[in-house]
């Protein structure tokens, strides 16, 4: 149960309207009891310190509490815990997801170029946008992009006709400009 489950409260106006202060006190009651019968956890500050459930200010009203459940927002995990690589396979999941829809073999190297380019670095970029992503899962995508486009798997492993740095150089150096 939330601060958002509360429901108590029923006012003819909102709270902080003409100097409220008794209906902010009743809350902050009403909140403290919700409290005590465990039915909303607030934050501690520290491990040993003390805890936080709501802050008043003159009109304003800041709710702390504790969720279990880990939330999206714009398709990105609220992160609650310390950020590891795992948190970020996610990311990985989605690109492996698209490539189970294209057979490699029956597209052109250029094809398979202009895919890995537009659709899978366009989904780490997005992510990219709101959290920064570890290195060595920047890495892993790279290589299911550089497997997909050299027709590669992991039971048959195919020899790269270009060296990576060369396919990564822009056109105009007379590279394929996979990474730009």
């Amino acid at each position: 149960m939330g601060p958002g489950d509360l429901g108590f409260y029923k006012g003819d106006y909102a709270l902080g309207q003409s100097n409220d202060h008794e209906g902010m006190e009743r809350l902050g009651h009403l909140i403290d009891q919700t409290i005590d019968n465990n039915d909303w956890e607030p934050l501690f500050l520290s491990q040993r310190g003390p805890s936080v459930s709501h802050l008043f200010f003159s009109d304003y009203l800041i709710l702390f509490f504790r969720v279990d459940s880990q939330g999206k927002y714009l398709g990105m995990p609220v992160f609650h815990r310390r950020v590891s690589t795992n948190t970020f396979q996610f990311v990985v999941d989605k690109v492996r997801a698209k490539l189970n829809g294209w057979d490699a073999r029956r597209l052109s190297l250029a094809k398979r170029i202009i895919l890995a380019k537009s659709v899978l670095f366009a989904i780490p970029i997005y992510f990219m946008n709101i959290a920064h992503i570890f290195i060595s899962v920047c890495k892993e995508i790279e290589k299911i992009a550089r497997n997909f486009i050299w027709e590669s798997s992991v039971s048959e492993r195919k020899l790269a006709l270009v060296i990576l740095w060369d396919c990564c150089l822009p056109i105009k150096k007379r590279g394929l400009s996979i990474l730009d």
